[in-house]
């Protein structure tokens, strides 16, 4: 008798350097009702001949050999083979949570939803040590722990702006009754964001938890995103979906309006990406595409947000230096990591005081949670006394008095400057200070 509840399912090609705690975090899941499915068969590092090996250590290990190097093709084959009512993906330079499996399955049976998923962290190494810090998934907190329905549904799926697929579970028959699966376009070709379009498309119910379970790596320099010679992907996986949703037959206005918007998002995300004449030549391609979809009525003006105008509008803006605005873009994408880890390697084996109570200073109290942070500071008055974590919220003028001599992390995304000047005035030098802003 099937006692599998929940396939896990790994697309493996060349990711033995990772493979080990990606593989074992999926063995030591508190819930054990699960299969952990395999796919390999196109690589050379010896990854495959590592699965094996644990294999032999765990029967729930299924190990399929598929020459096909396609990621989608990965995905689909481990859907198709899998026995468990849930499915879900982890990708092999990653890793979950020890109860992440466990929390959203006995979500999903108890809000009987197609597909449950949660948030996760982002991390890296520094000499071996892992730094990490949260990653909501969805930026209206209203969409957070209930179960939604319908047009509802499929807006938080939208408007997330996240295109993972690996932080959640879905629910078989939803996907083989929707007939819901993976592009098999050549190798990593980001296609996930076909799956995930088409999942907003078509799902009826889902539930989404506020709770970081998987942990999501991006450090790895043989990431398909840092690949500079997919250059026309994004297009081609546009197409797909295009063609899926004329194919399902979807008809829903708002459907068909947000997929241009996520065209143009991912369109903007592509070209900033890339470098010389690989952006030049996607460029011509975005800007070509985008004046024919503006001529042909099929951009909604009404639903283009401030934060969509540098992917719809300025790229045809003859007043607008675009490959400056890619530039400034490209620098502050990469820098958020390079600023992360600064901060590590700054505070590092010494005292810290977080000034900020927000979304980045909440960060960075999870990202140095294993360095030496006193206290949290900030001036609103409610919070002060408060804690957040284990780290308790006191004034800038107390935490400046009691520890003086601390590293002052400035994480304030809007008054870093005015945060500075504080400290400077109370006494802190600029070299006392690393600011995350």
């Amino acid at each position: 008798m099937n006692q599998t509840k929940v396939s896990i399912i790994l697309p493996v090609h060349n990711s033995k350097t990772y493979l080990k705690q990606c593989i074992e975090s999926a063995m030591n899941q508190t819930f054990k009702e699960i299969e952990i499915i395999c796919v390999c068969g196109s690589g050379n590092d010896g990854s495959d001949a590592l699965v094996e090996e644990y294999q032999k250590k765990d029967s729930r290990i299924i190990k399929i050999d598929d020459v096909n190097g396609s990621y989608g093709h990965k995905l689909n084959i481990g859907t198709k083979a899998s026995r468990g009512e849930y499915i879900a993906i982890l990708e092999t330079d990653d890793y979950l949570e020890k109860t992440m499996v466990e929390e959203l399955y006995i979500t999903a049976m108890k809000e009987k939803v197609d597909f449950v998923d949660a948030d996760y962290y982002e991390f890296f190494e520094i000499d071996n040590c892992e730094y990490k810090i949260i990653h909501n998934k969805y930026m209206d907190s209203d969409v957070y722990n209930r179960k939604l329905y319908a047009k509802d549904a499929r807006m938080s799926v939208i408007l997330s702006d996240i295109t993972a697929n690996w932080t959640g579970l879905y629910k078989k028959d939803f996907l083989i009754k929707k007939n819901l699966f993976y592009n098999e376009s050549p190798g990593a070709s980001y296609q996930d964001l076909g799956f995930r379009y088409l999942l907003a498309c078509l799902v009826d119910t889902t539930y989404h938890v506020n709770k970081s379970l998987y942990h999501y790596r991006t450090d790895n320099e043989n990431s398909s995103v840092k690949d500079m010679k997919k250059i026309f992907v994004v297009q081609k996986e546009y197409e797909y979906i295009f063609n899926q949703m004329k194919k399902k037959n979807i008809l829903q206005k708002y459907l068909w309006d947000y997929y241009y918007i996520w065209k143009y998002r991912d369109y903007f995300w592509n070209v900033q990406r890339l470098e010389g004449d690989g952006r030049a030549a996607f460029l011509q391609l975005y800007r070509k595409e985008l004046l024919n979809d503006i001529q042909n009525g099929n951009i909604n003006q009404e639903i283009i947000e401030p934060r969509y105008e540098n992917c719809i509008k300025k790229p045809i803006d003859e007043s607008v230096d675009f490959n400056s605005v890619l530039n400034e873009i490209s620098v502050t994408t990469a820098g958020k990591m390079e600023k992360l880890v600064e901060i590590v390697k700054k505070c590092k084996d010494k005292q810290i005081v977080i000034c900020g109570c927000g979304v980045r200073g909440k960060n960075v109290n999870v990202l140095l949670e294993k360095e030496n942070v006193l206290c949290m500071c900030d001036e609103n008055p409610d919070l002060l006394g408060t804690f957040i974590g284990n780290r308790k919220v006191i004034s800038y003028d107390d935490a400046v008095n009691r520890f003086p001599d601390s590293m002052f992390v400035v994480a304030n995304r809007f008054y870093s400057k005015e945060v500075v000047k504080k400290l400077e005035i109370l006494g802190i030098k600029r070299e006392k200070m690393v600011l995350y802003d």
